[in-house]
């Protein structure tokens, strides 16, 4: 679903998608995103594993979280995360702060 909300907005580009901790390593690193989208609900990792997986993995991409799990949110935004929305939202508020950050912002 996501995925597919992104690409309706003209100016994202979807560079890969995963849905394994493993395969989202693999993918960031061929592609080197400049922003990721991190859903923390992986099978094979828990969510700050996976976090920190991904932030030490690909230091270059900034990590955003786009996840219905909220409970842990000032951990992550201490780990320095920078975008923190919710699954159950709008797509808008990351569209947003995706585009800002493509055009130098964030």
């Amino acid at each position: 679903m996501l995925r597919v909300g992104l690409r309706l907005h003209p100016g994202l580009e979807v560079v890969g998608e995963a849905d394994t901790l493993a395969s989202a390593l693999r993918e960031a690193e061929r592609v080197r995103p400049q922003a990721i989208v991190l859903d923390l609900r992986l099978p094979d990792s828990s969510p700050r594993q996976t976090y920190a997986a991904i932030q030490q993995g690909i230091p270059e991409s900034t990590v955003v979280i786009f996840s219905a799990r909220e409970s842990s949110r000032a951990w992550y935004e201490k780990q320095g995360t920078r975008f923190f929305g919710k699954a159950t939202d709008s797509l808008d508020a990351l569209v947003d702060w995706l585009r800002d950050k493509a055009a130098g912002g964030a």
